[in-house]
Order: C-alpha cells, then structure tokens, then sequence
C-alpha cells in the first residue's frame, strides 16, 4: 500500500484483441476498452470502472494485457517489467487463475543485449529515449519504439 496498491482494482489481466486492432490505443477506461473490442481471455467481463493501459510484453505476436495502476505499484519495488509481470501472474496463479493462454513468441529472434543497447542510442539520437542505453529492454525502450513507429 505504501506503494500506491489499490485494494479491490486488480493489477491486470490477459485480454484477446479483436481481429485489425489499432495498436495506437494505450490507454482507456474498460468501457472503451470493451467498445473497442477487447474481451477478458477467461470470458470474465471486464471491470465496471477504472483505467488500464495496453501492455504486450512480447510485442503484438504476444499475449496482451490490460493493466492497471497495481501494476504499476508493484514495479515500485522493482522497476522490471518482467519482475511485476511474474509477481502479478504468481499472485493470481496462488489464488487459482489460469495459466496464460497466449502463446509467446519464442521462435521470434531477440536482440542481443548489445543490439539494444544500439537501439536505445538510436532512439536517444532521435529524442524518443531519455534512459541509459543499458540494453535493457523496459517500458521506457518499448515505449520509444512505439513512438518511432507512429512517427
């Protein structure tokens, strides 16, 4: 709590995108979520009020996840999105949930660290990153990439 957790807002959950989904949306309310398209991939509804943003974690060949403020509170500990992804995941794993159902990319060929690193400098030279070049890919390189992707 003392870092920002909501009690009673979950910190996400996995949602299926609908077919021709506009990756430019990041951020909405659930019921433009819901207008959007997006549904629960356990067929739950999602929640009557709140925010959440689009977090994809392997990228758009990935699962996708709504994700909430409690999200974010949890990377209060630690600032990997990996690390909040884990927690999350084990907490409602604990309590029952289900598995992830999207598949992860694993046959996708990742960056070295070094390539990312080179890829931040770029990114940094173009004003859309402002992180060390660490090769390190977070939020903060993801979210210069998409920026460079709308550009």
């Amino acid at each position: 709590r003392r870092h920002g957790w909501q009690p009673g807002v979950p910190w996400g959950f996995e949602v299926a995108l609908p077919q021709g989904f506009d990756y430019r949306n990041l951020a909405h309310d659930f019921g433009r979520w819901a207008a959007l398209g997006l549904r629960r991939a356990d067929g739950g509804g999602l929640p009557r009020s709140g925010e959440a943003r689009l977090f994809l974690p392997a990228g758009a060949k990935g699962p996708a996840f709504l994700v909430t403020a409690n999200f974010d509170a949890i990377k209060e500990y630690n600032a990997s999105d990996a690390y909040a992804m884990g927690v999350a995941h084990l907490g409602d794993r604990i309590y029952g949930g289900e598995p992830i159902r999207g598949s992860w990319p694993v046959s996708e060929k990742q960056l070295t660290k070094a390539q990312a690193a080179d890829l931040q400098r770029r990114l940094a030279k173009l004003g859309l990153y402002k992180g060390e070049a660490d090769g390190k890919i977070g939020s903060q390189t993801r979210a210069a990439v998409r920026q460079f992707q709308l550009t």
